[in-house]
């Protein structure tokens, strides 16, 4: 499974964030679907080759900082993606990126 965010925005004191997750099945879907209260479902996706699913998500936050905060509760990896392309560990359990 994996699990890339990128910033969307910046409007108004806030930080909109786009949520990817590749990789989910019926073994884990309930756990993340649980982790990822407060953000809104945006559009899903299914891979029948490899019989799994594609969620998106989004949320606003007040600060990267608040995004970060979050990130570290996120059960499973989880990338950054900047603008300029590079990707980065946000929480503890990425193997990826810098």
């Amino acid at each position: 499974m994996e699990a890339v965010a990128w910033k969307l925005s910046s409007i108004k004191n806030e930080i909109s964030f786009c949520l990817q997750i590749n990789g989910v099945n019926l073994k884990n879907k309930n756990k993340i679907v649980r982790s990822l209260e407060g953000w809104r479902m945006s559009g899903s996706g299914y891979n029948f080759k490899k019989k799994h699913e594609i969620l998106l998500s989004y949320r606003e936050f007040s600060s990267h900082a608040d995004f970060v905060k979050w990130a570290e509760t996120f059960p499973y990896p989880l990338l950054e993606q900047k603008p300029s392309g590079k990707v980065y560990k946000i929480n503890k359990r990425a193997k990826n990126g810098k």
